[in-house]
């Protein structure tokens, strides 16, 4: 079921870039997902599964979820606990914890599940879909797969040139089935919110050209070429820009959504709040997204 094809193989491992080595290259940690849990328990067979919101409190929520395989008789019950407070202590408003819950319910049934069936036969899923992944990685992309995901990107307003950057090829003729499930996993990372589309896939600073994608990056240690300091300024306040107007977004209200968010400490101008508070803003893109989305949908 899991290696049915490849987007459902794909589904089963989450991943997520943490960085970059000396070298440059990125890194990725994975692991399996939600949609991995769900196949294995249809699969067992005989195992019944259940998960809910225990309790949603002023600071943190609490989800539960059980796993009972009915022919050994094992069951397990886990528990997830997430935090509901901004960096400044202030506690999320009732519609964003009620997300957090969910979430947290289903984290508690993902490692429920993964408790009580044996590790071995999680460990074989997942072998099996990177497996899937790999050989097919190594041919030429599908055309339909590649079309699908051209719209994808266009749907997200992601230009060519960055998405290629991201993959790391030079034109849509290098890619592979491997790239196309990389663009995948950073679908389904953007549809859960871990991640933004400007954060997956920055934009290309033309005015400080890096490596071609691809290609090695200039720096005599190997690293990631990075614009000169008189231009990075310009070029986080364009990225923001960017991304402010395909939210449809004013900078005054991002601003005061940073700042009712504790990570501005008073109100001001973009280029300042970037220049003094950039690593703050961009770490966070993702609550002042949601804040923004709140704020709107309590019909401010």
């Amino acid at each position: 079921m899991a290696t049915i094809d490849l987007d459902t193989a794909a589904s089963c491992i989450w991943q997520r870039p943490v960085g970059r080595d000396e070298s440059g290259k990125e890194i990725v940690a994975e692991g399996p997902s939600i949609r991995a849990a769900e196949i294995i328990a249809s699969s067992w067979g005989n195992l019944r599964c259940a998960s809910k919101i225990d309790e949603i409190a002023e600071t943190y929520v609490v989800a539960s979820a059980m796993a009972w395989d009915l022919e050994s008789n094992n069951a397990i019950r886990v528990e997830c606990r997430e935090s509901c407070l901004y960096r400044n202590g202030k506690p999320y408003d009732e519609r964003l914890k009620l997300v957090v819950a969910k979430a947290a319910a289903k984290k508690a049934l993902r490692d429920a599940i993964f408790a009580v069936v044996p590790q071995s036969i999680k460990h074989a899923v997942m072998t099996a879909c990177q497996q899937a992944i790999g050989q097919a990685g190594a041919g030429k992309a599908d055309p339909k797969r590649l079309a699908k995901a051209k719209a994808w990107l266009a749907q997200i307003g992601v230009s060519e040139a960055r998405a290629l950057r991201r993959l790391g090829i030079n034109s849509w003729d290098e890619a592979t089935e491997a790239h196309i499930g990389r663009l995948a996993a950073i679908a389904q990372a953007i549809a859960d919110e871990e991640t933004t589309p400007d954060i997956a896939f920055p934009p290309v600073d033309e005015n400080a050209r890096g490596p071609e994608p691809g290609g090695q990056p200039p720096s005599a240690t190997g690293g990631p070429a990075e614009p000169p300091p008189a231009n990075m300024k310009e070029a986080k306040v364009k990225l923001i820009r960017l991304h402010l107007r395909k939210l449809k977004v004013s900078e005054a209200d991002w601003i005061a959504a940073a700042f009712r968010l504790g990570i501005l400490p008073a109100e001001m101008p973009l280029e300042q709040a970037v220049a003094a508070y950039w690593d703050a803003l961009s770490a966070r893109a993702i609550d002042i997204e949601r804040e923004l989305k709140q704020r709107a949908g309590g019909g401010q």
